[in-house]
């Protein structure tokens, strides 16, 4: 108020306002406008003083989250891309969370075979990742 009537005397002074009422009412507004504005942008608060509920999760951002899910798909692919007994003990390990002996006993193979077939698959999914220029 006090800052729309300082304007107001300040150009009436100058005989330039044909109406004081509009223009005090236009001086006000733009007045409060502009208070609204620094409201919105800035704070008086530090942000290393904010309670722990107004500062953003530290978790990943969007970016992240899509290059995480795109890494996991070409991972995917990799995999998919394994002869079918190999793609199976492999999947069986990373997803299943199976051990060798596990592994071996559900696929009725031995358990160097299953070394031998994850190390195959390991090998060949890093080619595979290599080749995309995902992992060096």
């Amino acid at each position: 108020m006090q800052e729309s009537y300082l304007k107001l005397l300040q150009h009436e002074a100058g005989g330039r306002i044909l109406s004081a009422k509009a223009y005090f009412f236009s001086v006000a507004r733009n007045t409060a406008l502009k208070v609204f504005r620094r409201r919105r942008i800035f704070s008086s608060v530090a942000v290393n003083e904010l309670p722990d509920w107004r500062v953003l999760d530290g978790g990943p951002d969007a970016i992240e989250t899509i290059n995480a899910r795109q890494r996991l798909e070409l991972v995917a692919d990799a995999v998919d891309q394994l002869p079918a007994r190999c793609r199976e003990i492999i999947r069986l390990a990373l997803v299943a969370g199976l051990t060798t002996a596990d592994i071996a006993k559900q696929q009725g193979i031995a358990e160097s075979t299953v070394r031998v077939q994850m190390a195959r698959g390991i090998k060949k999914c890093a080619a595979y990742l290599r080749e995309r220029d995902d992992v060096k």
